[in-house]
């Protein structure tokens, strides 16, 4: 069987976060106080809501008051740096189609995510992009919606209201057919989640330095055994890739 290899998007294929990029749009790189975020799950106008409700803010901002255009949009957004060693990376899996397949798990967009891998040519190496849907509304502005929307409510008390990335990767894997091993390769608090649900033999690649390490590393402090996945730190793709690599030899990491 096939190994899925799962990744997020922002820190992780990209050096940046893209929702910080995309500020670039902004007079000045900065956004008014009025916009800040203050997470206070309101879900209104005033700051609240989850971090995609912020970035709705944010987007219709840039769209209506400032006048950015879509297109003005996806060229800054093009703009943000790979990961080192993850283009690499990403060429050895697509020359490999018979042995890996690749899905992005991410709390980003997909405008954001789809302008990026288009303009490198990486989009037919992902079989689907789990992310917040995105699209150009009458206005002219980017809007984004939940990825669990429209009623789908995943009831995970860890996760965003939003988006639940273990709920997301679960449903891929059942719709898809199952795959022999589960290679997921994140750097976010976020990624916590889906990562518990990995089983012995997955691969956990967490970016070193980063909230996932660190939160990975407490809890085995706190929990021995509580990730089941074998943990593997990164701090480039060409790190990722000899493991990749190894893992397409037969042998164990």
């Amino acid at each position: 069987m096939k190994s899925l290899v799962a990744f997020d998007f922002d820190h992780t294929l990209i050096d940046d976060n893209s929702d910080m990029w995309v500020l670039r749009c902004a007079p000045g790189g900065v956004l008014p106080e009025r916009l800040g975020y203050r997470g206070d799950d309101d879900g209104g106008g005033g700051g609240g809501g989850t971090w995609t409700d912020h970035m709705n803010r944010v987007l219709r901002y840039l769209g209506e008051e400032v006048g950015v255009s879509a297109a003005e949009m996806r060229a800054t957004i093009e703009a943000v740096p790979d990961t080192p060693g993850m283009p690499q990376l990403l060429r050895f899996l697509a020359d490999h189609p018979e042995q890996f397949e690749c899905v992005i798990v991410s709390d980003a967009n997909s405008a954001f995510i789809g302008w990026v891998l288009e303009s490198r040519g990486y989009r037919p190496l992902f079989r689907e992009l789990l992310t917040n849907p995105a699209s150009v509304d009458a206005g002219g502005s980017l809007a984004l919606l939940p990825f669990h929307g429209g009623g789908r409510q995943h009831g995970c008390s860890r996760c965003p209201a939003n988006m639940c990335k273990r709920a997301a990767l679960r449903s891929f894997v059942e719709r898809h057919g199952g795959y022999g091993r589960v290679i997921y390769v994140g750097d976010g608090g976020n990624d916590v989640c889906p990562v518990l649900a990995l089983l012995p033999g997955d691969v956990v690649l967490p970016r070193r330095g980063f909230q996932l390490e660190r939160a990975l590393a407490a809890l085995e402090h706190a929990q021995p055994g509580a990730v089941k996945a074998t943990v593997v730190p990164w701090e480039s793709g060409d790190e990722i890739l000899e493991h990749v690599r190894a893992l397409a030899r037969g042998a164990a990491l």
